[in-house]
């Protein structure tokens, strides 16, 4: 008597796709992890470089000679520290023009190591 082979799949063959199967949710699954975590990344550096911005325009506004230092809070949670130091490149003594120039530190709760850092040279006037 002949034996019929009955149709569908073995135990094995249906463990080794859904090993197959697990694998590539997995590996999707962790991309879109990395993808969402890079994003809240740079939203984050994003809003610490419009921070920044925002103090170097303040800076701009107010009359020189400027604090060499100064620091704070911004709304939001964002730390601040401005750096502020006379460039001397051989400007005449007599000129009312100074360069300066001007670092801004801006990081959240994390410190500044994760922040970012707006470096510029300014030129402003100055009373003789």
């Amino acid at each position: 008597m002949r034996r019929r082979r009955q149709g569908g799949f073995t135990l094995i063959e249906v463990i080794v796709a859904f090993v197959i199967f697990t694998l590539a949710v997995g590996a999707i699954y962790e991309s879109f992890a990395g993808a969402v975590r890079r994003s809240a990344q740079s939203d984050t550096r994003d809003q610490e470089l419009l921070v920044a911005q925002s103090l170097l325009s303040q800076l701009r506004t107010s009359p020189a000679p400027w604090k060499a230092g100064d620091s704070g809070k911004w709304a939001g949670g964002w730390f601040w520290r401005t750096e502020v130091a006379p460039l001397n490149v051989g400007t005449s003594e007599r000129s009312h023009w100074r360069l300066f120039s001007v670092a801004i530190h801006v990081s959240d709760e994390r410190g500044a190591e994760n922040g970012v850092a707006l470096r510029s040279i300014e030129m402003a006037r100055v009373a003789p």
